[in-house]
């Protein structure tokens, strides 16, 4: 099979997934403390003499998702961080919320606010390891000490030879490494979390116009099963500010993801009555989850087909050849180590853009973004790496 490497098609079906599945969850608040003694040898205390961290209880504040605010509260007793208290007030329930006190926890197990990545929660994160780093610069903590000690600790570097690269293993990218392993390609997949399916975990469903349960019921005629209908209702509700071809492609394609999660062991029925925000419509065209983890059947088939994931693993550079030819990605892993993979086709879905206000507000103008709603993202390397190799912009 000859594979192609792909960067502007791969980052075109990306902007159309999270154009449609940006708006699926609601916020609620949560402020958690957790306090233990760290039974490891943590990075700050082997880099940093107790003497010269400054006991007490520090407040600083991190930006979470939607720019919330993130407040946290970190108690240093004997040079050591004993108690730490996170305010997840303003991030999703379910998400940012949930993962409050897991994050508190992991300050204080490691002692050191570099605190791993959470799927669905990446920007709360974010937000706790800012202001945990900034108490500790406050409570006198040796940061470049810290730094170095990481640099020192790291894994080995390793490199890994494999047909398709698949950088980030959500929704989008889970899906299109099973495709790629059906089809008889060697498949490694890369996520930045240690959870797959990504921002998919927060759907209950999705739209799909003209699939074969809505044929079932309703037939081939009708607005619920007409895609010209459906493109022409999208840009009206987006005063016609939308990517016109991204559009087609979604509604277009979106009942053959339907059939093809239905071969997978996924299950769905029609819902009158959607829960999120972006299924607002009468018409029956929202495909709920029959099952309650539609990622457990997609993950079981990627293990029955020999896909490779390398989970809390980072690409940060999209590798090229004298020619510009796309040929891997190197990539941070867990340990801090460097893992190159050499690939003969790369397929980047890491959705890294959508919480970025910066970068959505240059890629989109003001004009839409003010009228755009989107779930959260994160501040990966994603999209800026295929920019990096010459990606077209838009």
């Amino acid at each position: 099979m000859n594979w192609k490497t792909t960067n502007r098609a791969a980052l075109a079906s990306l902007l159309a997934i999270a154009a449609v599945c940006g708006n699926l969850a609601g916020c609620a608040g949560s402020s958690q403390s957790t306090s233990s003694a760290a039974e490891t040898t943590p990075a700050a205390e082997t880099t940093t003499a107790a003497g010269a961290v400054k006991d007490g209880t520090y407040n600083a504040t991190g930006t979470g998702f939607g720019n919330g605010d993130v407040p946290v509260t970190v108690t240093i007793e004997g040079g050591k961080i004993t108690d730490v208290t996170v305010d997840a007030g303003t991030q999703s329930d379910g998400y940012g919320k949930d993962a409050a006190d897991g994050l508190a926890q992991e300050v204080i197990d490691g002692q050191t606010y570099d605190i791993d990545v959470v799927s669905g929660a990446t920007m709360t994160r974010n937000a706790v390891s800012d202001a945990v780093k900034e108490i500790m610069t406050e409570a006198g903590y040796d940061m470049d000490a810290i730094a170095a000690a990481k640099e020192e600790s790291k894994g080995e570097d390793e490199t890994v030879d494999t047909d398709v690269l698949v950088i980030g293993m959500g929704a989008s990218g889970s899906v299109a490494a099973l495709k790629a392993a059906e089809s008889g390609a060697r498949v490694l997949g890369v996520e930045a979390t240690e959870t797959l399916g990504g921002m998919g975990n927060a759907a209950q469903g999705m739209f799909a116009v003209g699939s074969v349960e809505q044929k079932d019921r309703y037939g081939e005629d009708g607005e619920t099963t007409d895609e010209a209908y459906w493109y022409n209702h999208f840009q009206e509700r987006n005063n016609n500010m939308g990517n016109s071809k991204l559009i087609r492609t979604f509604i277009s394609e979106a009942k053959n993801t339907v059939s093809y999660m239905l071969n997978h062991g996924v299950g769905f029925f029609l819902s009158k009555q959607p829960q999120q925000i972006a299924h607002f419509d009468t018409e029956t065209v929202y495909h709920r989850w029959n099952n309650a983890d539609p990622f457990t059947y997609i993950g079981q088939a990627l293990d029955d087909n020999g896909v490779e994931i390398r989970y809390s693993t980072t690409a940060t550079k999209i590798l090229t050849d004298a020619d510009g030819n796309v040929t891997g990605a190197e990539c941070t892993k867990e340990d801090g180590g460097t893992l190159t993979v050499n690939a003969k086709s790369v397929v980047v879905s890491t959705g890294s853009f959508a919480n970025n206000a910066a970068l959505m507000k240059e890629v989109l103008g003001e004009e839409v973004y003010s009228n755009a709603m989107v779930m959260a993202g994160a501040e990966l390397p994603g999209v800026d790496m295929m920019w990096d190799i010459g990606a077209s912009r838009g």
